[in-house]
């Protein structure tokens, strides 16, 4: 539904396959909420504190989340796609399997958020913070995360293909087959990092250049 809840009090309510669109939640109460496939595509819930909640498998689809605090809120499974979470805290979230793709996360904070899995696909991260974060097999396809933190962070099986990665900061994180195929990483820092990492594969960036999605893709961001 697409209404008005200004100042709604859904504190300690369970709420399941419920649809909400457009909705301001600034002033809603909302602690203690609990939500399973629940869908709040494109609400405000800009500068809430989110602390607390149980948000799995939520919809949250072009949302704005700026400067909100998600410090421990369980993500798991959410999707996020094309949200907005500037400045927002997930220190310690746990959103593995949640899908962040085209989602505006610069300057955000994830250090020992639980991101296995976690789709990170075209997403804004400039600045954003990824310290001690557990990240395996997430993907960072042409993702543009320049000066970004990975510091002590596990990467095992992640992708940064085609990513933007220019002054960001790995360094001690831990890697396993790390793929950083085509990324752009012109003054990152990899100090103390540990395990194998995978770069560029000639034959294969060259085969790309014939590959009419990889070729469309590059064209719409000149």
């Amino acid at each position: 539904m697409d209404c008005a809840l200004h100042g709604i009090d859904l504190s300690g309510a369970t709420l399941v396959n419920v649809a909400f669109t457009k909705v301001d939640l600034r002033r809603a109460v909302l602690a203690e909420l609990r939500c399973d496939l629940v869908l709040l595509a494109e609400c405000d819930l800009t500068d809430r504190d989110l602390r607390g909640l149980t948000l799995t498998r939520m919809n949250l689809l072009r949302a704005k989340l700026d400067r909100a605090n998600l410090s421990g809120v369980d993500l798991t499974g959410s999707v996020l796609v094309e949200a907005s979470l500037r400045g927002a805290t997930l220190t310690r979230a746990r959103a593995s399997s949640a899908i962040f793709a085209g989602a505006d996360l610069s300057g955000a904070d994830f250090t020992e958020a639980h991101l296995d899995n976690a789709v990170f696909q075209e997403a804004r991260a400039a600045g954003t913070r990824f310290d001690a974060a557990q990240l395996s097999c997430a993907v960072f396809h042409r993702a543009e995360a320049e000066a970004a933190s990975f510091r002590g962070g596990r990467l095992d099986y992640a992708q940064f293909h085609h990513a933007g990665l220019a002054q960001a900061d790995f360094s001690n994180a831990h890697f396993l087959r790390t793929d950083f195929h085509c990324a752009r990483t012109d003054g990152a820092t990899f100090h103390g990092h540990r395990g194998t990492r995978l770069d560029t594969v000639s034959a294969r960036a060259v085969g790309e250049l014939y590959d009419p999605n990889v070729v469309r893709t590059l064209a719409a961001r000149v």
